[in-house]
């Protein structure tokens, strides 16, 4: 079961009446951290900046301006680390390859639903979010467990610094070397 106090909810609808349903589902199902965006690029302006690897789009497809698999695009091209969970009122077929798109750019998918959407079918659906297993960054002596931002850049500027430094030698004695 998730923990729906550390999950961010967006989403992305172009029918004003969907998105309130859907806060009022999210609401019910107890999450409380819900974003909603009439388009695909509001849902892109809203993702910067967040920590997507808690986050969980709803994504209608069919949408104007930008379609659910333009927005898809997008999110593959930004490298999303977060969920998708496709809503829409097209077909099983189409909902089905839109789901292989999107693992097939490796991005993780919670699944796809037809519309109108049920409380029941939602709640399993977003039961199934885990949240990720911390990276590891290994280096050649040691594993270093997840850090901040400023921590990664001062080990691994050190680590450069390092091998700049062992490099400028070699390079030398062949430059000094008869």
């Amino acid at each position: 079961m998730p923990d729906k106090s550390m999950l961010h909810i967006v989403a992305i609808d172009d029918q004003p009446i969907m998105l309130k349903l859907m806060q009022y589902m999210l609401a019910n199902l107890g999450y409380s951290q819900v974003t909603t965006c009439t388009s695909g690029q509001e849902g892109l302006d809203w993702l910067k900046g967040v920590d997507e690897t808690q986050t969980i789009i709803l994504l209608d497809l069919n949408m104007s301006e930008m379609d659910g698999i333009e927005f898809i695009r997008h999110l593959a091209n930004r490298h999303y680390q977060g969920h998708i969970l496709l809503l829409s009122a097209e077909d099983e077929r189409i909902r089905e390859t839109a789901h292989k798109l999107i693992k097939n750019y490796k991005i993780a998918s919670l699944g796809h639903l037809q519309k109108p959407v049920t409380l029941e079918l939602l709640s399993l659906k977003l039961a199934k979010w885990q949240s990720p297993q911390p990276k590891r960054v290994i280096t050649s002596k040691k594993i270093i467990l997840p850090m901040n931002y400023a921590q990664q850049s001062l080990i691994l500027s050190s680590l450069f610094t390092i091998n700049l430094k062992s490099m400028s030698k070699i390079l030398k004695s062949w430059v000094l070397s008869p």
